[in-house]
């Protein structure tokens, strides 16, 4: 099993998250390695339905709890320690109802900042 580097700024900033929005993260972090968070550039997380089925057995409605993660998420701001202003936690983001996933791309100064 692969390590996941979790920074503690990171843990702080998502304080404000939901729970959906707090287990999106964990699941999204799942995907981003040390490289993305040192060069701001990580490719776009996709994470489906059945993997949130998987890791969340007892969501009654996942297609709903996996767009409130989402919804969180791309609300959710963070100000780091020496900066002047908040940063967002996502660039964009998208649910494909098509496919019953979701598609976002963390923003390189939140990856950066949480270093």
């Amino acid at each position: 099993m692969e390590t996941v580097l979790i920074p503690n700024r990171l843990i702080e900033a998502s304080q404000n998250l939901s729970l959906m929005g707090l287990r999106l993260r964990t699941l999204a972090l799942t995907k981003v390695s040390l490289i993305h968070y040192v060069t701001g550039i990580a490719p776009p997380i996709s994470i489906s339905v059945q993997e949130w089925i998987y890791l969340f057995p007892e969501s009654e409605q996942p297609y709903r709890d996996l767009t409130r993660g989402l919804e969180s998420l791309l609300s959710a701001k963070v100000q780091f320690p020496g900066q002047e202003k908040e940063i967002g936690f996502l660039e964009n983001g998208k649910y494909i109802e098509s496919e019953g996933r979701v598609e976002f791309c963390f923003s390189g100064e939140f990856l950066k900042g949480c270093l």
